[in-house]
């Protein structure tokens, strides 16, 4: 997919290392005259001698030094490819043995590498590289603080992330994943607004930056872009950051309930608060609706990262205050026990109280002393360790204030106080009528605090001795701070921080006059401070200094130069998050820390336990496994109708085999597991759906029953809402499932609307798992037939069609290495399920890979492909790399790529040991220190084309 650099075909352990090392000592001359040119001579130059026509006109005779193979490297990196693939010699010739192949191989690698940069290895030359449309974006959301999306955009997957907190070090074993159906608008500030897609590369990424071009109709798009976001009513109200520049306006505070299904507020988890309360946010961010609320705790629960404290448990009233404290349990979706100890000034009950409509259950949280109605409340959160440990602080609260007969509406004073000893004051009314004016209220303390207690005051509800509440809702997590307060800090100063993150990087004192000018100049001319704040910040967010990433040409240093830190900041950052660096990340580049191995593996694993990291699944993984292609695919309704569904076939099984790879990914990422489980695996995640299409309901149901609430009903079984959206992480109950290409999402982008195709899973096999995709065809070849009973028409089973398109010479030097890769998985029907037979041939899964081992189904493929792990792994490391350095990868490279397999196998092929790997390379360190171009590098790309 990305680059077409064939695999290790020797492991590690036979030596790839030692043969390197011993072929330094000797000189690039001495190296082709007594290691290359003897093996091409008797095995190649039959074909690629020095007469009229050599064959693929190369004429290999005419090579007589290295000097001769520096003026023509394009080349000898085809040959060896060919001789590595075994592509050549052809079948028909002499072969080498392994011995010979690994010399030449090892021989030729150093003399491709012999670049003349004063001695040093060359780690390719930089480019001009704007942001994509998924970074720009990105990029603006977290410049800003904001908590969605700056525009609308296909790239991003239309689903709620609240379930991915990788610093948990565990996926969860359910995970509540509500999905709007693909092509829906997801919540975005600006809904009418947004950028261009880019062109996908051939074989690679779309952040590669010889694809990244601009016009001027682009950049009169980003010109546009910034004026209708920094125009918007609703940054300020959703930025602390605008709020601090451009004055906050008019805070939205109260949001009205919309039309929308209380589907995720009742069933295993019960009632979360009335439906009909209207909804009042009091967080640091944008407003959120109380159905998007109520998907938050259910996240939150099956993760036991928060949810419903419920006292109704034991059937008593539960008093406390003074000296005694209560211990509850927090309602969660997993089985370790989750307390929360309250504790309060003042003697307080859950009790049943007349006059009072709960939200849910029969008690509600009172004053337990009539018109005792002053308190405070602390709260503890502890996990069920031995020691009972504090768990993590509560970041987040939320609770229903409920309406009581007999009172006038009057207002109960309520204050969060937090960490950093700020406090949040709400006045919110209690009103007249049990369940008639109920009122669901939310919290949120700053980022990098909690909170410490909350006090509420209720004695300005003069009539009735109670104030009372309901469903107290916690939210907790470790707690990070990204950026200070900016109580006390002028606009002068925000502006210069805002240009420092902007452009990632500090400048100079002129440099940052040129921004701070124009904000001068306005105030001086009469312009107000919003306004003329608002001028710098569209001249900052139109710069090319923020739209393109550049790495400068710096005279004084040589002819390759390692980057400063805040250029690795840059490259790590959008690497991992597609997004520009964090304060942390800037201020460790400011410190120097990046230009060492730990400071810069310190900042991986940080970056990597950030919800951010969330873009390497949606964006690395969902390219690498070209999943972007799933929802093009339209299996026939008529012969795969169990792939649609719903009203008129509306639905279908798309989204559901989107999530099921990218959660195997995100597991094996968040887990720190080894990448051959992307091979195989004996785990997987599956909803309803996807259990039922693979027919596992029997096999799994022992699981499904273990997975039942604590005296609910199950949530898995036929009518209960939402379930869909509930995903499981299933032990397999064999090994035909487990890994990436044995899922329904591969295996249906792989296949035609009726029948399976050999040549485009043994093509998808070549180009994602080994990172060696073949070239396209050379002739014009007859379709094989669109429909595999057209083809059982003629006495032919699909195999036996392929054989005989493998008799032309000119399709079989390619298809003798795609077919046996996708007749593998022939078990597999065109959207994924298993099958033995297809039609009226039983299915023929046998096959001989191109380095003779022969398999027989897909699970000894599976056993094939992990007797020689480092083929896979030096792919997956291409892939990575190219993704982290935004371009195609080159023969130089493949240094690069030996080295983060080695050692990642020192590691077991941990993927966060090949991570670690790709920022350690020397290529993403370092870079030709030349002017950077908006092109192509110069030296000519190995292609097949």
């Amino acid at each position: 997919m990305v680059s077409r650099y064939p695999q290790l075909v020797l492991s590690i352990a036979l030596g790839v290392g030692v043969l390197a090392v011993g072929i330094t000592t000797a000189s690039a001359e001495d190296v082709f005259r007594d290691r290359v040119a003897p093996l091409i001579s008797s095995h190649c130059i039959g074909c690629h001698g020095d007469f009229d026509d050599p064959a693929g006109d190369i004429n290999l005779e005419q090579f007589k030094a290295q000097s001769d193979i520096s003026k023509q490297r394009d080349v000898w990196v085809g040959v060896r490819e060919a001789i590595e693939t075994g592509y050549m010699p052809p079948e028909d010739s002499e072969q080498f043995s392994l011995a010979e192949k690994d010399r030449l191989m090892a021989a030729l690698g150093k003399l491709l590498d012999a670049v003349d940069l004063g001695g040093a290895r060359d780690p390719g030359k930089p480019i001009l590289r704007r942001l994509t449309r998924l970074e720009y974006n990105n990029a603006i959301r977290d410049l800003f603080g904001l908590k969605i999306d700056v525009f609308n955009f296909p790239e991003r997957i239309p689903l709620d992330r609240t379930y991915f907190e990788p610093d948990n070090a565990q996926l969860g074993d359910q995970l509540l994943i509500p999905v709007t159906p693909y092509g829906k608008v997801h919540p975005a500030l600006l809904r009418e607004a947004g950028l261009p897609g880019e062109n996908p590369a051939e074989h690679g990424f779309t952040n590669r930056g010889d694809t990244l071009n601009i016009s001027p109709i682009l950049i009169e798009k980003y010109l546009d872009l910034s004026e209708q976001l920094l125009e918007s009513e609703g940054l300020a109200q959703a930025s602390p950051w605008a709020a601090a520049l451009l004055g906050s306006g008019a805070i939205r505070t109260a949001i009205p309930e919309r039309d929308v299904t209380a589907r995720y507020s009742r069933g295993r988890f019960g009632s979360m608060f009335d439906d009909s309360a209207t909804v009042v946010d009091h967080s640091n961010s944008a407003g959120m609706e109380l159905s998007t609320f109520r998907t938050r705790v259910q996240q939150k629960q099956l993760s036991s990262r928060g949810g419903v404290v419920r006292a109704d448990k034991n059937g008593k009233d539960i008093r406390f205050g003074g000296s005694s404290s209560a211990g509850l349990v927090l309602e969660t979706g997993s089985d370790r026990p989750v307390q929360v100890v309250l504790q309060s000034s003042m003697p307080l009950a859950f009790k049943e109280l007349t006059g009072a409509v709960p939200t849910s259950g029969v008690r509600v949280l009172t004053n337990a002393v009539p018109n005792d109605k002053v308190f405070d409340i602390k709260i503890n959160v502890r996990d069920g360790a031995p020691q009972n440990r504090p768990q993590s602080r509560v970041t987040e609260a939320a609770f229903n204030i409920i309406s009581l007969d007999g009172v006038t509406t009057q207002y109960v004073e309520i204050k969060a106080h937090f960490s950093g000893g700020g406090l949040k004051k709400l006045m919110e009314p209690v009103t007249d009528g049990a369940g008639k004016g109920n009122r669901f209220v939310r919290v949120q303390a700053p980022q990098g605090e909690w909170i410490e207690r909350i006090h509420f005051d209720g004695s300005r509800v003069r009539f009735g001795d109670h104030v009372a509440f309901d469903d107290l809702t916690l939210f907790f997590g470790d707690v990070s701070s990204t950026w200070q307060p900016f109580d006390g800090i002028s606009r002068v100063d925000l502006l210069r921080m805002f240009i420092e993150r902007a452009f990632r990087k500090p400048l100079s004192d002129g440099e940052y006059q040129k921004y701070l000018g124009i904000y001068e100049m306005l105030r001086a001319t009469g312009i107000d401070e919003r306004s003329a704040a608002r001028d710098v910040l569209r001249a900052i967010l139109s710069s090319p200094r923020f739209i393109y990433r550049i790495e400068n040409f710096r005279r004084d240093e040589p002819k390759v130069r390692q980057l400063d830190d805040f250029e690795l900041a840059s490259r790590l950052s959008f690497f991992l998050w597609n997004s520009c660096p964090d304060a942390e990340l800037l201020a460790a580049a400011r410190r120097g820390e990046l230009q060492s191995d730990e400071g810069l593996i310190r900042q991986l694993r940080r970056m990597l336990n950030d919800p951010k990291a969330k873009e390497l699944s949606e964006s690395f993984a969902v390219q690498w496994l070209q999943l972007n292609e799933l929802f093009g695919t339209r299996p026939d309704t008529k012969r795969f109708s169990n792939f649609y569904f719903g009203i008129s076939n509306s639905s279908t099984l798309h989204q559901d085999m989107l999530l099921e790879p990218l959660l195997l990914f995100e597991s094996i990422l968040v887990e720190d597991r080894s990448v051959l489980e992307f091979i195989d695996t004996n785990y997987g995640y599956l909803n309803e759906k996807l259990i039922q299409h693979y027919g596992y309901e029997e096999e799994l149901a022992e699981t499904l029953a273990s997975l039942k609430g604590k005296g609910e009903r199950a949530l898995i079984g036929r009518g209960t809402k939402g379930i869909r959206d509930i995903w499981f992480r299933c032990r397999l109950p064999d090994r035909r499932r487990g890994g990436v290409f044995t899922t329904g999402a591969v295996l249906t982008l792989t296949s035609t609307p009726l029948r399976t195709s050999p040549v485009y899973r043994g093509a998808w096999m070549l180009e994602a798992i080994f990172n060696n995709p073949p070239p396209p065809p050379t002739i014009a070849v007859p379709p094989l037939g669109a429909d595999d009973r057209k083809i059982e028409e003629e006495g032919l089973s699909l195999r036996e069609k392929l054989a005989q398109h493998r008799e032309d010479a000119s399709c079989s030097v390619c298809h003798d290495r795609i077919d046996p890769l996708g007749i593998a998985l022939e078990n597999y029907d065109p959207i994924g399920r298993w099958r033995d037979r297809s039609g009226k041939f039983e299915v023929d899964a046998t096959g001989t890979l191109s380095h003779g081992r022969a398999y027989d189904g897909a699970v000894d493929f599976k056993d094939a492909l992990l007797d020689r792990p480092e083929e896979f792994v030096h792919g997956f490391s291409g892939h990575l790399l190219s993704y982290a350095l935004g371009r195609k990868l080159n023969y130089f490279d493949r240094i690069a790529i030996d080295e983060i397999v080695q050692r990642s196998a020192r590691h077991d092929y941990r993927i966060k040991s090949v991570l670690e790997g790709v920022v350690l390379s020397y290529p993403f360190r370092h870079t030709r220190n030349l002017p950077a171009v908006p092109v192509a590098d110069t030296v000519k790309e190995v292609s097949h084309d």
